[in-house]
């Protein structure tokens, strides 16, 4: 869990190794286990650069203000996938932070799922762009059809 937790350090440490870029991408090393048709999966992020974003956008097969649990993986948001614009960065990652160290002394070490959940219920809905998917090809695929 506590490399789940990192996603957000290694995204800071990227904005700050590379000042010019405006968008940051993370994708679980992992994901070619989830994907059945790799073929169109690699071709559409071959392009997904070249769009701009305004917003965080991650992936999730839960609508927003489902039942949260602290004891199970909240899948509002799947964690494998997620688009973070730079004006985002620094909001996102201190949130992160303060709700991961509140989250530890209260309850304990928890998915970056739950941080990202809480973050976005309590602190600001409105820089979310949230869309269906699964544990499967539609992570990539529904990005595109959002």
């Amino acid at each position: 869990m506590a490399l789940m937790n990192a996603k957000m350090d290694w995204m800071k440490k990227a904005a700050e190794q590379f000042p010019k870029v405006e968008t940051f991408f993370w994708i679980d090393a992992g994901i070619m286990k989830l994907i059945k048709n790799a073929g169109p999966i690699l071709t559409a992020l071959r392009t997904i650069h070249q769009i701009n974003y305004e917003h965080i956008i991650m992936p999730g097969s839960w609508e927003f203000n489902a039942r949260f649990n602290v004891n199970a993986a909240n899948w509002r948001f799947c964690g494998t996938f997620l688009v973070l614009p730079r004006i985002h960065l620094d909001f996102f990652y201190e949130r992160c932070k303060n709700v991961l160290i509140d989250f530890c002394k209260n309850y304990k070490l928890t998915w970056e799922v739950n941080i990202w959940t809480i973050v976005e219920y309590y602190c600001e809905k409105k820089i979310f762009q949230w869309y269906y998917a699964g544990h499967d090809d539609g992570l990539i695929m529904n990005f595109f059809n959002r």
